[in-house]
């Protein structure tokens, strides 16, 4: 006789049925228990799939996902983070849900209100846009290894006010991108070549910009070069 106690967490991608677990011994050096002791439990709910993608369409990664039962948002039911393609899995009852998509704790998308009645695939659309830089010669010659910066600040969803800056460098020919920046948003861009900034332009992205990816045209200015050469008497050569 006696009492044993042992709890089992149900895994996230178990099915909806019915499932048995059965107490087979009660002692590490593993003493039957004859008859054995089972029970018989329901996991009951339906599968929801969650997709977050960006305004071009592009799976994200890492997005935090939160689902709340859409008569109570003020509680979080479940959440996780969106796998490599952009998938999460929640296993719910039947009712109406909200779901809640954050980047660095900053909402980017919802979905509202929705109706769980069976097993459904959601996309979730993130107010997250694409950027690109093309710096170009006068003359029009791609311009390599240049350095793009963007500086910004952003209101995280506690009201928290934060600097961010999201960088990268043009490629052969001239080219350089940056995926998944906030809409409704100010960034100044800052270009700048062997450590010399030669072009700032500020940037004003609206909520829900007409275009997913955001193009700037550069050019790289050139400078006449003059040179005094000297003798070693500092006299002019």
């Amino acid at each position: 006789a006696g009492l044993v106690t042992l709890s089992w967490k149900v895994p996230v991608n178990a099915t909806r049925g019915t499932y048995r677990i059965t107490l087979a011994n009660t002692t590490a050096s593993g003493t039957a228990k004859t008859p054995s002791d089972a029970q018989d439990f329901e996991v009951t709910g339906f599968v929801c799939l969650v997709q977050a993608k960006n305004l071009a369409d592009e799976a994200f990664e890492g997005a935090l996902i939160e689902s709340y039962n859409a008569s109570a948002p003020a509680s979080v039911l479940t959440k996780g983070s969106t796998n490599s393609t952009g998938w999460i899995r929640f296993n719910l009852d039947s009712g109406n849900y909200t779901f809640k998509a954050f980047v660095n704790n900053v909402e980017v998308g919802s979905l509202s209100n929705l109706t769980i009645t069976a097993d459904m695939e959601l996309p979730l659309s993130l107010r997250l846009f694409n950027f690109a830089a093309t710096v170009k010669t006068e003359e029009g010659d791609g311009v390599p290894l240049v350095d793009i910066a963007l500086k910004y600040n952003y209101t995280t969803r506690d009201s928290t006010v934060a600097t961010g800056m999201s960088t990268a460098k043009t490629n052969t020919t001239g080219m350089a991108a940056i995926r998944n920046l906030f809409t409704n948003t100010t960034y100044r861009v800052e270009a700048q070549r062997y450590g010399m900034l030669f072009n700032v332009t500020t940037l004003i992205i609206e909520p829900q910009p007409a275009s997913a990816l955001v193009n700037l045209n550069l050019t790289l200015p050139t400078y006449t070069l003059g040179v005094h050469a000297l003798d070693a008497k500092d006299s002019g050569a």
